[in-house]
This record gives structure tokens, sequence and C-alpha cells, in this order.
């Protein structure tokens, strides 16, 4: 659910779903925190936000992000930088565990229901890209013009 609200207000591409989903991985065969379904979301929130900021050269401000996410933006800077001390501030991934990912996740989109919008995205070959800024139909409150900033910002 958290992920298809993200995705329904932010573009995410297959990189940076499977380098999301190999941080709450790492997370969880690490133990770095224990995760319960009351703090999920969050942490899913936080392994997207990082991957974003790894993918792309020019994202969101945090500011946006917290907005999406359902957080003030004190609460987001506040968890990003617990999130990032989790793994000493290097989100690197291995690459042959990357591209393991990748291809776990390619190969499982083809029987998922369409319904969801990031799965079908998957469905076809994705390639790292600059995130696009949502329709136009997006509430003024939600609106990325006046988010976007380069990688270092918020």
């Amino acid at each position: 659910q958290v992920a298809n609200r993200i995705a329904r207000v932010v573009p995410m591409s297959a990189e940076a779903l499977c380098l999301a989903l190999l941080y709450l991985d790492e997370i969880l065969v690490r133990r770095l925190v224990d995760v319960t379904p009351n703090n999920l979301g969050r942490i899913f929130s936080l392994a997207f936000l990082a991957a974003s900021k790894f993918c792309y050269d020019s994202v969101y401000s945090n500011r946006f992000y917290a907005k999406v996410f359902g957080m003030d933006i004190d609460t987001l800077n506040g968890l990003e930088v617990a999130f990032l001390s989790l793994f000493g501030f290097n989100i690197t991934p291995n690459p042959e565990k990357f591209c393991l990912y990748t291809a776990i996740l390619m190969s499982f989109s083809f029987y998922i229901s369409s319904d969801s919008r990031i799965l079908v995205r998957l469905a076809t070959p994705v390639v790292v890209r600059r995130p696009t800024p949502p329709a136009q139909s997006t509430p003024r409150s939600l609106s990325p013009s006046a988010y976007v900033s380069g990688a270092g910002e918020e």
C-alpha cells in the first residue's frame, strides 16, 4: 500500500524500487531495526527516499517527500539521518546483489496483476532516469515544481 501511494505521486523506476527493497532486506537480515507492521511503511518510505537520492542526480526535496509520506519535515530529516546511520552512511549496493534483486523482481512482475502501477512499469525494461513531475492534476500542495531541488538540499 505504501509503495502504491508513493508511486501515485512520485515516479518510481525499477532500479529505485529494487534498491529500496535491497535496503529493506539488509535491515531484516542484519536485524538493524525491529521491523513491525506499525513501522514497515515508514521504513519503506525511508528506503525509497535513500534509493531515489542514490539513483538520481536531481530529486524532490525532503519537504515534498514529507508531504507524500505524511510526516513533518523535521521528523523526516531525523529519520533519514537515523536510516543512513544504520548503513554507516554508505548506501552503495553490492553490484551482484543489486543485479540479482533486479532479475528476481523483474521475473515476479510478469506474474502479478497489472492493477499495481509499480509492477506494470516493471513488466517492460526500465533504465535509470531522472524522475519526471507528476501529471498537472496533482494538488497544488503536492506540486513537485515547488519542491524540486539538487540532491544535497534538505
